[in-house]
């Protein structure tokens, strides 16, 4: 066999696998010929098009790789990388599920990430928090005892309004804050009302930069999947094996 190896045939090969089982097998017997280097490359194509399987048998593959350290790695990094992102998946999931947003779901995921982005920014647009951090019912506390009373009241009223907008009821609900009645809400006193404000603010606060946490890293994960499953398909050198122990190379 000539001492390279063509990386676009090998990829349409393991492409195309018949028994990708048996191809698992007859690369870990002959992990010595094959070599390190193309034994790593050949299993992150593998993984690539096989990702159940290579997920349930890579622990099996990390016991028979004590000297091949590049492939160990590879398999090691695909198997974290896919636990969390079937957990980020599941939390987005649950996120989608309780937000019940169809114009939100339909996004792709960068499009959803900018989303939230917006929908976090006019959240502290409407608490007057963009710039100094400091929420405006804050601001109230030396005249909601004056004749702007009921200005004031109306204004918060407002507000709580265009959060409702960003936040549906399932949401209020999935994070135990109580929505009531306008006319209750006039009737609360002073303190419960800026306690019902905090609460509202620091909840949902959390709940933006969590959220938009989940949706950055599952993007990050993708990404980081994406290279780790998509190596460089050149032509590369290699050591030389005999004719019978190639075959395996292009099992079918």
């Amino acid at each position: 066999m000539e001492n390279t190896i063509d990386l676009v045939k090998l990829n349409d090969k393991i492409k195309t696998l018949s028994h990708p089982f048996i191809f698992l097998f007859l690369i870990i017997t002959f992990k010595d010929d094959i070599g390190d280097n193309i034994l790593s490359i050949m299993v992150r194509l593998f993984l690539k098009y096989h990702k159940n399987i290579g997920l349930e048998i890579s622990i099996f593959f990390e016991n028979e790789l004590d000297n091949f350290p590049l492939t160990y790695n590879i398999i090691s990094k695909f198997y974290i990388l896919s636990k969390k992102r079937i957990l980020l998946l599941e939390l987005i999931n649950d996120w989608s599920n309780v937000y019940d947003n169809k114009y939100f779901n339909n996004l792709c995921l960068t499009d959803q990430i900018i989303y939230i982005k917006n929908k976090q920014n006019f959240f502290k647009s409407i608490f007057d928090c963009s710039y100094d951090g400091i929420p405006f019912y804050c601001k109230f506390n030396n005249f909601y005892e004056t004749e702007y009373k009921y200005e004031i009241l109306k204004e918060i009223e407002q507000r709580l309004l265009l959060i409702l907008n960003i936040f549906n009821v399932n949401i209020f609900k999935s994070v135990g804050i109580p929505l009531m009645y306008v006319y209750d809400f006039y009737n609360l006193s002073f303190n419960e009302i800026m306690n019902y404000l905090s609460n509202i603010y620091n909840t949902f606060s959390r709940l933006l930069n969590d959220t938009l946490t989940i949706f950055i890293s599952y993007e990050y994960i993708n990404s980081e999947l994406y290279h780790l499953l998509n190596p460089l398909l050149v032509t590369i050198e290699t050591i030389e094996i005999n004719d019978s122990e190639s075959e395996l190379l292009y099992l079918s």
